[in-house]
């Protein structure tokens, strides 16, 4: 949502468009993916040089290319300063999920939440992560934590988006009954916000 009011308040912010590529490519619309890539297409000559690095990394996650992704980002986390790491590690951690890595992936988010454990996104993935792989005591964990961190910040983006994800993990382990109650929570704050895409996404998990 708020990517979107940035492109509408905006149309040449070129980051915004790139982010909202990689928003969209997210969430499995790729059609609306490719399409803010291309506005955002425009203008990367202007952009500086990290910012191109960046441009060029979501590129290669909407087009699908892990390896690249993965090298991109690897650049990337080098050339950040010590304190900004950890957001560094978890987008290195994402591309290595997109290239089928969990290994690598847990690896990274590990070392964001060393630098950064006030930060809910590294426990976010870890949760989904470990779910997937069918770890469910470490997922158990990781959710938790991310939900103490999510309470303190008041974000309803966020909480709608923990839901979701909660909610989908358990529908993925076979927990019908937990995974009805937090989808349900998530598809009541998506209309709230309102976010059409992750009613979307809450009632197709819901179908199932």
């Amino acid at each position: 949502l708020s990517l979107q009011e940035a492109t509408a308040k905006d149309n040449r912010y070129v980051m915004a468009h790139a982010r909202l590529a990689e928003a969209w490519a997210n969430l499995d619309f790729d059609g609306n993916a490719q399409r803010e890539l291309l506005v955002a297409t425009a203008g990367e000559q202007r952009l500086q040089p990290l910012d191109r690095m960046y441009f060029e990394a979501i590129r290669a996650m909407v087009t699908k290319d892990a390896a690249r992704e993965i090298a991109i980002y690897q650049q990337i986390l080098n050339r950040l300063p010590a304190n900004q790491k950890a957001p560094g590690y978890v987008d290195l951690g994402i591309a290595y999920e997109h290239a089928g890595d969990p290994t690598h992936a847990l690896q990274n988010y590990a070392k964001a939440t060393s630098l950064d454990s006030d930060n809910p996104a590294p426990f976010m993935r870890t949760a989904i992560l470990q779910s997937r792989q069918r770890h469910v005591p470490e997922a158990d964990q990781a959710f938790q934590q991310a939900q103490k961190l999510i309470d303190l910040k008041i974000d309803p983006e966020g909480q709608a988006d923990f839901d979701f994800e909660r909610g989908n993990a358990a529908n993925d382990g076979s927990d019908p009954g937990t995974a009805e109650r937090y989808l349900n929570k998530a598809n009541g704050e998506a209309k709230a916000l309102p976010s059409v895409q992750l009613q979307i996404r809450a009632l197709t998990q819901l179908s199932t």
